[in-house]
């Protein structure tokens, strides 16, 4: 057979086949091999700054270097402040806020962290009782199962007399779900740990002295209201809800580490968490007392329901935790007894921060609805107790 000619643009065959390679053919076994490196290396990277940005406490490097800042500009700070007699006032509040709830905010933390590490987990296996034959895990075992006609009431008891804070509470109660214990005795431990544990109970007898009342009227609603959601939630969630209250749980953590290091990163972050909310509420707080004209304040404390709603707002909005939200509450100067119950029951109870962490596990409708009738039950719980007090 006679070659073809060459072409006639002056291109040899052998330019052609490097222009075929270079569009898409296959790479030789060097480029290949160089490849396989490179994503290799890539691969090791991000594993590296995944377990370094895990490692690392951003939120408490970021809490320390405000505080070098504020420190630094101490001096211009203060200048600038004084200038402004409401601003001043305002920043003293905050801060007499905060220092007062801080210790409370603690001994919350850390009794709460500890309980959830080391005797709730067995407390659910007590409540939602052996597993079924067939079952090997317990996040397969419908939520219906497991607890009796008891569980309600035991689970709002429990509350009462176990401290937690109002995040973790509700981590509690999705990994009660998960043990098999039944949704409704889960939120009936939620919302009383939530709204009238020892720690809140302490906060406010000290904030609220020679008033038992307040004290009762806390304990009184906290459990009523535990009681009332905790055997109404099948009517409230529908059986695809309570179902979904047993399975949908938020992840527990790494489950596989060690009991101490669980303690201290779930203390950890509770504390940086009620921090913030303990900061936010005392800022609102403070910007209403302060801030608003007295003409306003004077309208709003001088009506009942006005007071109660502007509180629960508060509530809902910023609330602090339960453990530290006494301090707040009694910030309120200008509103009436009342409303500053609400608030001290309110915010538990339904306040933003715990919705949204509810939504992870309930979904949105199913958060929606629980939050929504909580919040609702605990301003007829507090307008209630406050006619009887005054």
């Amino acid at each position: 057979m006679t070659a073809e000619p060459p072409e006639r643009n002056g291109s040899s065959a052998v330019p052609a086949r490097r222009s075929d390679r270079h569009r898409g053919a296959t790479p030789g076994p060097q480029r290949r091999s160089l490849l396989a490196r490179v994503d290799g290396a890539a691969v090791r990277a991000r594993e590296w700054f995944e377990s370094v940005r895990g490692a690392i406490p951003w939120a408490g490097l970021a809490v320390a270097a405000g505080l070098i800042a504020l420190v630094l500009a101490r001096g211009w700070l203060h200048t600038a402040v004084a200038s402004v007699e409401p601003l001043s006032a305002w920043l003293a509040v905050v801060a007499s806020v905060c220092l007062q709830g801080l210790p409370f905010l603690v001994a919350g933390v850390l009794l709460s962290a500890a309980l959830s590490v080391w005797l709730l987990p067995r407390m659910a296996h007590r409540l939602s009782g052996p597993l079924a034959p067939d079952a090997d895990d317990p996040a397969e075992v419908p939520a219906s199962r497991g607890g009796g006609p008891l569980a309600v009431p035991v689970s709002a008891l429990a509350g009462l007399v176990l401290p937690q804070t109002s995040a973790r509470a509700a981590d509690t109660a999705a990994e009660w779900c998960r043990a098999g214990v039944t949704p409704g005795a889960a939120h009936a431990y939620r919302l009383s740990a939530a709204s009238a544990n020892p720690v809140a109970l302490v906060s406010t007898a000290v904030f609220f002295p020679g008033q038992p009342g307040v004290l009762a009227a806390r304990v009184g609603i906290g459990l009523v209201l535990a009681l009332l959601v905790g055997w109404a939630w099948p009517v409230l969630s529908g059986a695809s809800a309570a179902r979904a209250g047993g399975l949908r749980a938020v992840p527990a953590g790494a489950e596989d580490s060690a009991e101490v290091g669980r303690f201290i990163d779930r203390a950890r972050d509770d504390l940086l968490r009620g921090g913030g909310h303990l900061a936010l509420a005392a800022a609102l707080a403070a910007a209403f007392s302060q801030l608003v004209p007295a003409s306003w304040l004077e309208a709003v404390g001088g009506s009942t329901l006005a007071a109660v709603a502007v509180a629960g707002v508060l509530a809902v909005l910023g609330g602090a935790d339960a453990v530290a939200n006494a301090v707040v509450a009694v910030s309120l100067t200008r509103f009436p007894l009342v409303a500053q119950l609400a608030y001290l029951v309110v915010g538990p109870a339904a306040d933003l921060s715990t919705a949204v962490r509810l939504t992870a596990w309930l979904g949105r409708r199913g958060a929606a609805q629980v939050t929504v009738v909580a919040g609702a039950l605990a301003v007829l719980g507090a307008v209630a107790a406050g006619v009887v007090l005054t």
